[in-house]
């Protein structure tokens, strides 16, 4: 995860799956946020049990998302041991350390707040 990371920007990485109704919830407005912010890193990790289902996800819905798939939940296990539940998004710095997170579902409003509360 490091190697993609910003160097000189905190970076958005978002815990998500297709199969997680809230998740799919939040996909649109995740998607805006992303097309309206195009300067702001963001990673998308997906939880999702396979390649296929996440690309058919992707493919269906036009979304053109930079996504690890991470069918152990390793690279959230390795960010915040022993916490659980998704969505989740992170906001972290280039060193990996944990300036906020929340497990709420944002709006696209939302997302760009808390990517810009800690400047």
């Amino acid at each position: 995860l490091k190697k993609y990371v910003s160097k000189k920007d905190n970076t958005l990485i978002i815990f998500w799956a297709s199969w997680c109704s809230t998740c799919i919830e939040e996909s649109e407005q995740l998607n805006n946020f992303m097309i309206n912010n195009p300067n702001i890193p963001i990673i998308i990790v997906s939880h999702d049990k396979n390649i296929s289902d996440l690309q058919n996800y992707l493919s269906i819905n036009n979304y053109n998302w930079f996504v690890i798939l991470d069918t152990e939940k390793s690279i959230r296990e390795n960010i915040d041991n022993g916490s659980k539940g998704i969505p989740a998004t992170y906001l972290l710095d280039n060193n990996l350390n944990i300036l906020s997170k929340t497990t709420d579902t944002m709006t696209e409003e939302e997302f760009f707040n808390f990517y810009n509360l800690i400047k």
